[in-house]
């Protein structure tokens, strides 16, 4: 009786021990971002985009950039400076620029009030081979 008993358990102890060896580990990648935990799909034209806001001395000065793949044929930015009223966001001025090429960049800037909140936000379109491919960019608010 002992004999058939250390027999199927050395038998199920074997089973568990090849179920382990042969099952492969799943690991998730955090795929999203840090700051804001928007999912990024991976661009087909757009290599890069960045947009940056700056608020001191009564001015909020934004800037934006974008970079192409290899091949574009041309680059598009508006940039626009917001004003935080309420919970609206309320475009003060805005900018754009087209280049031909695989790069573009720009710059603006707004009378900044004591106590308001600024943001910046970019739309970049890059042209490659015919086809259009657009992405927004928002910086996180300042207060002046």
């Amino acid at each position: 009786m002992f004999k058939q008993v250390s027999k199927q358990l050395l038998c199920l102890l074997c089973a568990v021990i090849c179920t382990c060896a042969l099952s492969s580990p799943c690991m998730a990648a955090d795929i999203s971002s840090i700051d804001d935990g928007i999912i990024e799909l991976r661009m087909t034209n757009i290599n890069d985009a960045q947009c940056a806001i700056s608020v001191k001395d009564g001015t909020a000065a934004a800037s934006a950039n974008v970079g192409g793949k290899r091949g574009a044929e041309k680059c598009k930015i508006i940039l626009k400076i917001q004003e935080q009223r309420g919970s609206r966001w309320v475009t003060l001025d805005s900018w754009t620029v087209e280049e031909d090429g695989r790069n573009a960049s720009i710059n603006g800037s707004v009378d900044a009030k004591s106590g308001k909140t600024y943001r910046a936000q970019a739309t970049v379109t890059v042209w490659l081979d015919g086809k259009a491919e657009s992405k927004t960019v928002t910086t996180t608010s300042k207060t002046a």
